[in-house]
């Protein structure tokens, strides 16, 4: 997604959404007994990435600066 914002912000906006798309995919479907994560986490986890990069380019919003 092309957005005005460094990549740091775009990167820890990245992150956030993978952790809130992880997050979900945890809560509907838990892992099998010892497997370290669910494979459908990591499809998730990059479509609330992508989810959370579009929402703050629609919205027009802008990272404070201070």
């Amino acid at each position: 997604m092309h957005m005005h914002m460094s990549l740091l912000w775009t990167i820890v906006l990245g992150i956030v959404g993978s952790v809130v798309g992880g997050l979900v995919t945890h809560i509907f479907s838990r892992p099998k007994e010892g497997a370290q994560f669910h494979p459908a986490g990591l499809i998730v986890s990059f479509l609330g990435a992508l989810l959370v990069l579009w929402l703050w380019h629609h919205f027009k919003l802008h990272i404070p600066t201070g």
